[in-house]
């Protein structure tokens, strides 16, 4: 089957909604969430499957709810030969429309369409597989169930299997169904074979109790005259037995009288038991009556007593009361007077330490403006020196090759000595130099020299080879150690010394004078440490004016210290007397509030007291004119005599019945009647048996059983046939389908082969090429194995089960796309996977759909975007 294409009208919340499928690749419908994608999934299901008339809620779910119209959908498509238009609408002006345009162009409506379009899908399409190919929005993620159908045609096909297709399953059917007539699905014997094996014993059974019969006829004519015999026995004592059970009857009646008397006297009895009764507790009534006036009056005595005994004790407590309450509004005022004492011994101790802090941060101040302006001085010898000491060690290693380079020449150059006749004046390369009479000068010639005498001569004298070379090793050094000398800005090796001696004692004043800051300082900025040196001066300032000028600030800080400690105890001191005394008095007001709570108590007790004592000498009073305490005892009196006389005529009474022997007579006479039941119990069942024995000899002869007889083993002979055949047909039927489900079972484990590649084919491209699937008999993925590692499929993630549900459903899309098939359609899938197996996902959609037509839905564009040649259809809102 091939979806062409899909038309939505007035369906839930779309209006107008149409999309348009290639009948082989990918289509992704992306769109934003309830703009109808799931709705044309949807409306398939209900073309083809429900009528226009349908009252079923799925049906009622699609009316839109802001329009009163009814839904529509359109669909085209292929299956099998046939090509079609297919529309319906649902709820209001119900239609149902199809238009066939292939093989033959044809048109039905109504219900004849509906049922055309059923017919023409039970012709070719395989629905357990449509449905299977669907991934539903929010469906459980659940495996395919792909086992027998199309796929498995299309399976043994691709194994070089039989191919019949329907007629193999059709001898399948026919043989389960032959199988099915004599065996349960478990293997078990069905019923009629084990009704029928169960008539053959009845059968046998009946036959046997019939021969039994004639044997025993001769039996019951002998048991007839028996019984008749013991029933003469049986009427003779009965008629004994009435005898005796008429004397134990009037007995029992006699015994019956006499408990009726006693039943009577017992009344009378009773009667004047509760009278007694009754008195007494009138009597009782009237002396607890008694009891209470004289308690109440008695609590009444003992309350007033007690009202009048606390009046002195709580006098004594009001006095105690008033003293303490004197003696702690005394230290109160003394404790306001030492607080004002402590505050300001408090502030001078304050104001001299502030002093103290002024001088403390005003040399901190100083000593860091001091380092600063050093400081300065080491970062400017710092910044214009170039010297250091490796700028020294370099200066000395060139000033010694000089020295070496002078030493080595002075060792093979020409020495000539000038000595001056009369004054000269000698110009040495270039050099005047004056000569007296007398004086001699010595010249190293190393290269060449020139002499001249003013207005007289010039030479030049030249030195050897070896002597030239060792002055080009001279000149190079001496020009070394200058070009050093200049790196420095100086003019020789004292010079550089000296500089690097004046830049080291910079660097370590820089480091002596950055700590002396930041001890200084310490957390503070040079402005923060001039404002608190500011804030603390205005401080003093003020507290020297408004402090008063007695008493006097202590001379030092120790002094005023001293001072606060002191006004800080004596305070101290004052406070836990004022605490003393205020539990004092808390202590002196409990006791007062506790007698004043025990006096109010005891007058309220007095007055309860009182009127309970009133209330029960009412009562008391109005009981005695009711009935006085005289007649209570003279009514007593005559109850107890009533009382003795009813009991003593009771108690004969019950001695005559007892003389009686009631008990006994009572079990006597039940015996009685149970014999009597027992003998007509035995006679009755001796008549029924005569009875039954002289019916039976009656009926049964000996001619009309051996009738029965013969008819019981003709019909045993029949059952016995019928069942020894059925049996035979039962194990065939079971031989022939062992055998072809060995067959079948054995083409099953071939054809499963091709499905478990395609799996793997499309897995490795999402799992890597390590992937391996088992597949189970139903064709479910079983197990997976990756990297070495197998696991069952209810152990893997999520994400694993639903990318291997997928590929499942694109592998057996794809093998049995040759015969038809049926699109996948996916309604956002692959919520569960990373971005990495989501792009390694698309291209294995991208290889299914070469072969199979796919749809897949989609709120989330970017979750497909790696699937390759797909055509993609954005749904407009």
């Amino acid at each position: 089957m091939r979806i062409h294409r899909i038309k939505l009208s007035n369906y839930r919340g779309v209006s107008q909604s149409e999309v348009s499928f290639p009948i082989q690749g990918v289509t992704i419908i992306e769109g934003d969430n309830e703009i109808g994608k799931t709705s044309l999934s949807e409306a398939i299901d209900l073309l083809l499957g429900e009528r226009d008339d349908s009252s079923k809620q799925r049906v009622k779910t699609v009316k839109p709810v802001h329009l009163d119209v009814g839904a529509e959908a359109e669909v085209e498509l292929s299956t099998g030969p046939y090509r079609f238009v297919y529309r319906k609408r649902w709820h209001k002006q119900r239609e149902t429309v199809l238009d066939i345009l292939e093989p033959t162009r044809c048109q039905f409506t109504g219900r004849e369409a509906h049922d055309k379009v059923r017919a023409i899908l039970d012709e070719t399409l395989d629905e357990t597989l449509w449905d299977a190919f669907r991934l539903k929005q929010g469906a459980k993620l659940e495996q395919a169930a792909f086992a027998g159908g199309s796929l498995g045609r299309a399976l043994d096909k691709a194994a070089g299997g039989d191919t019949t297709g329907d007629r193999g399953d059709d001898l399948w059917e026919r043989i389960t169904t032959e199988r099915e007539r004599y065996w349960t699905a478990t293997g078990q014997v069905k019923a009629d074979r084990t009704a029928l094996a169960s008539r053959v014993t009845q059968a046998a059974a009946e036959v046997a109790a019939l021969e039994t019969t004639l044997r025993s006829l001769d039996d019951d004519a002998a048991a007839v005259d028996r019984l008749c015999d013991e029933a003469k026995v049986l009427l003779e004592r009965q008629n004994a037995h009435k005898e005796s059970e008429d004397e134990l009857v009037a007995r029992f009646e006699a015994i019956q009288s006499r408990r009726s008397e006693v039943t009577r006297l017992e009344g009378l009895r009773d009667t004047a038991l509760a009278q007694r009764d009754r008195m007494l507790g009138v009597g009782s009534a009237r002396t607890d009556l008694k009891q209470r006036v004289a308690d109440t009056a008695a609590a009444v005595d003992e309350i007033e007593s007690k009202v009048a005994g606390a009046l002195p004790a709580r006098q004594e407590v009001l006095a105690r009361l008033t003293t303490v309450q004197q003696k702690f509004d005394a230290v109160k005022a003394e404790i306001v007077k030492v607080e004002v004492a402590q505050r300001l011994a408090i502030g001078d101790r304050d104001f001299l330490r502030q002093q103290i802090e002024v001088a403390q941060l005003s040399e901190r101040l100083d000593r860091a403006t001091d380092a600063v302006r050093r400081r300065d001085k080491a970062e400017a010898v710092l910044e214009s020196s170039r010297v250091d000491d490796a700028l020294v060690a370099r200066i000395e290693v060139a000033g010694i090759e000089v020295a070496k380079a002078e030493a080595a020449a002075a060792t093979v150059a020409a020495r000539i000595t000038v000595e001056a006749i009369a004054d000269v004046d000698l110009e040495i390369d270039g050099q005047m130099d004056a000569l007296g009479a007398g004086t001699t000068r010595q010249l190293m010639v190393d290269d060449s020299t020139e002499v001249i005498v003013p207005g007289l001569l010039g030479m030049v004298i030249n030195a050897g080879a070896e002597a030239q070379a060792l002055a080009d090793r001279l000149a190079e050094a001496r020009a070394a150690f200058r070009t050093t000398c200049d790196e420095g800005g100086i003019d020789d090796l004292a010079g550089a010394r000296l500089a690097a001696t004046q830049r080291n004692e910079a660097a370590r004043a820089l480091v002596e004078t950055a700590k002396s800051i930041k001890d200084d300082l310490r957390d503070l900025t040079f402005d923060a440490l001039a404002q608190k040196i500011a804030n603390l001066s205005v401080r003093i300032a003020r507290y020297r004016e408004e402090r008063p000028t007695e008493p006097p600030v202590p001379s030092g800080h120790d002094a005023a210290e001293m001072v606060a400690l002191e006004s800080d105890a004596e305070l101290q001191q004052r406070r836990a007397e004022l605490d003393r005394l205020e539990k004092d008095l808390s202590r002196a007001k409990d006791e007062v509030q506790t007698l004043d709570l025990a006096d109010a108590s005891n007058r309220a007790r007095l007055e309860q007291a009182q009127i309970a004592s009133a209330q029960e000498q009412r009562s008391l009073a109005d009981a005695r004119g009711v009935l006085s305490d005289e007649a209570i005892d003279t009514q007593l009196a005559d109850a107890e005599a009533t009382l003795s006389a009813r009991a003593a005529e009771l108690s004969e009474v019950q001695d005559q019945l007892a003389a009686q022997d009631p008990e006994t007579v009572e079990e006597l006479l039940g015996n009685a009647r149970a014999v009597r039941t027992r003998l007509a119990g035995e006679l009755h069942d001796n008549e029924v048996r005569v009875h039954e024995l002289r019916t039976k000899l009656s009926l049964l002869g000996e001619e009309g059983l051996a009738t029965q007889l013969d008819s019981a083993k003709s019909e045993l002979a029949h059952l016995a046939v019928t069942h020894e055949q059925l049996e035979a047909r039962a194990a065939a039927a079971k031989l022939l389908f062992e055998t072809f489900a060995r067959r079948r079972t054995e083409a099953h484990h071939r054809y499963v082969a091709p499905f478990r590649e395609g799996i793997e084919s499309l897995g490795r491209l999402v799992f890597g090429s390590s992937l391996g699937v088992e597949l189970a008999d139903d064709l479910s993925i079983a197990r997976r194995t990756l990297d070495g590692v197998t696991l069952d499929f209810a152990e893997l993630s999520t994400g694993a089960k639903e990318q291997l549900g997928m590929i499942s459903r694109l592998a057996c899309a794809s093998i049995v796309s040759t015969d038809g098939g049926a699109p996948v359609i996916f309604d956002d899938a692959l919520g569960w996977s990373d971005p990495r197996k989501l792009e390694r996902m698309g291209a294995a959609i991208s290889k299914a759909g070469r072969s199979c037509q796919i749809i897949v839905l989609t709120c989330t564009p970017g979750r497909y975007a790696s699937v390759g040649d797909a055509e993609v259809v954005q749904l407009a809102s």
